[in-house]
């Protein structure tokens, strides 16, 4: 320790109050973090997809890449997603390409 020269008190060294991690540590707290951030995207998603608009809104951007994938016209009239992996397309018209 050094002696402060204005005053004849001992001066401690500062020392870094965060202590170091061990490797496990970080892993098992970026998990989470990465595990509760999925959770909270498929969980919102799967909110949004309860909602008309939302439903119209992905129904117009599924088609539209459908139909330019497919090169011919591609229209679904709306669909219902169920919570034990159900899908039902309505109206429903895929032209041939001929």
């Amino acid at each position: 320790m050094e002696k402060n020269q204005e005053h004849s008190e001992p001066v401690e060294p500062v020392v870094a109050s965060r202590g170091r991690r061990s490797i496990l540590q970080w892993i098992f707290l970026v998990g989470h973090r990465v595990f509760l951030s999925l959770f909270l995207f498929l969980f919102f998603l799967s909110l949004f997809l309860q909602f008309p608009f939302f439903q119209h809104w992905a129904v117009g951007r599924i088609t539209h890449s459908l139909s330019q994938t497919l090169e011919t016209r591609v229209e679904v009239g709306g669909f219902r997603l169920g919570w034990m992996s159900r899908l039902s397309l309505k109206e429903v018209i895929i032209d041939d390409r001929e």
